[in-house]
């Protein structure tokens, strides 16, 4: 959940021209909770740095790092002892419709299919897809879209049906922290 959700905000990033920090807040009966289960913060090497948080503060060392590639996508790279790992766990890169291809990576090479497809959607957000064997599955995983007040609400769809209330709540901040 957590991994495609960084994915998600991911996009979400880089469609909005690079805010400089984002809160995810999980939610209790629909409503954001009061501390942010993660932040993402712009790093200085001009990519995103996904960190959790203990008891609403972010922790130290980031879990991933967003970084872009030479082939014009983004690598996302897991981290031990908050420092970047060698190879990156997965590969986006923008598709012909639009959107985005999420790729698996094994040993460091990108896997031929992607694992997810990201598009555009008629509510001013995202569509998440998983995908089978290549092919996009009908209904999305997810549902990103604005809300009134200015944040990103983050839907679970099940059997294709869009959940009532929203799984986590994306706030952006115009400096680091809360």
């Amino acid at each position: 959940m957590k991994k495609l959700l960084s994915i998600a905000l991911f996009s979400l990033c880089f469609s909005l021209n690079a805010q400089t920090s984002y809160n995810v807040y999980g939610t209790t009966n629909g409503f954001a909770n009061i501390t942010p289960s993660q932040i993402i913060s712009t790093n200085n090497s001009g990519g995103y740095d996904i960190y959790e948080t203990t008891n609403g503060f972010k922790n130290l060392t980031p879990t991933q790092t967003i970084t872009s590639n030479i082939n014009g996508g983004y690598d996302i790279y897991g981290t031990t002892n908050g420092f970047q790992n060698i190879t990156p766990t997965q590969t986006i890169k923008s598709n012909r419709n639009g959107g985005y291809d999420i790729f698996g990576n094994t040993n460091g090479f990108q896997n031929i299919t992607p694992s997810q497809i990201i598009k555009s959607n008629l509510n001013s957000g995202f569509d998440v897809f998983n995908t089978s064997n290549g092919f996009s599955d009908i209904a999305p995983s997810q549902i990103i879209s604005t809300n009134n007040f200015g944040a990103y609400d983050v839907f679970q769809t099940t059997n294709g049906f869009i959940d009532i209330t929203p799984s986590q709540i994306i706030k952006t901040t115009l400096f680091e922290g809360f």
